[in-house]
């Protein structure tokens, strides 16, 4: 866990935690403790469910879903589609997610799956969506009302992760302060570049520099 216990969403240079783990989580877990009938009947309705994950915006440089928890969803029968080279830029190749169970598809393949993971949900590609389907991801719900109000329209099911409720139990949910932490990071690493000064006090032969 990263952000003290708090996943985050995966990206090069941040938390290898996938925002697949908040869409369907404990699907295994759950299946192990229901009574073996009702277990057959989810687990046979979740193999006819697909996942897709399409490419990013173009700013955005993290991946939905990373190629080492791919197995926590092919393993309970679910088909995941992944746009060619959607996790490229989060630095993981299109071979990795086929290794793990994945099937590369085109862009409006990964559009047209039961359940649609993506970072930035909201934006390109989801005029797309339609009456049946489930979108999750940052919807930024409370800044674009009229985007959410539209995908809603379509008959689509939005699942704004960052409006989930800080409770312990939705801790392995959380989006916002594992993300939080490494931009806390970033932005002291960004200082430390552009400051004409060192950050640390460092004793040298040469006598003492101040710390900045």
């Amino acid at each position: 866990g990263h952000g003290g216990g708090s996943p985050g969403l995966a990206s090069a240079g941040k938390p290898d935690t996938p925002l697949v783990e908040r869409a369907c989580f404990g699907l295994k877990g759950l299946f192990s403790r229901l009574p073996t009938a009702a277990s057959s009947t989810i687990a046979g309705a979740m193999t006819e469910l697909s996942v897709g994950i399409p490419t990013e915006v173009e700013s955005e440089t993290r991946v939905a879903m990373v190629p080492l928890t791919l197995p926590s969803l092919t393993g309970a029968g679910l088909r995941v589609v992944l746009a060619k080279g959607a996790g490229a830029r989060a630095g993981h190749p299109d071979l990795r997610y086929q290794e793990k169970g994945a099937v590369l598809g085109t862009e409006d393949e990964a559009w047209s799956c039961d359940i649609v993971l993506r970072i930035r949900a909201l934006g390109d590609g989801t005029s797309k969506l339609g009456a049946g389907q489930t979108l999750v991801g940052l919807c930024g719900a409370l800044f674009a009302p009229p985007a959410l109000a539209e995908v809603a329209g379509q008959g689509t099911t939005v699942f704004a992760l960052e409006l989930l409720p800080r409770i312990t139990r939705a801790q392995n949910m959380d989006v916002l302060s594992s993300q939080a932490t490494v931009a806390g990071y970033g932005a002291v690493l960004l200082a430390a570049a552009a400051l004409p000064k060192l950050f640390p006090m460092l004793t040298t032969a040469a006598g003492t520099l101040a710390p900045a």
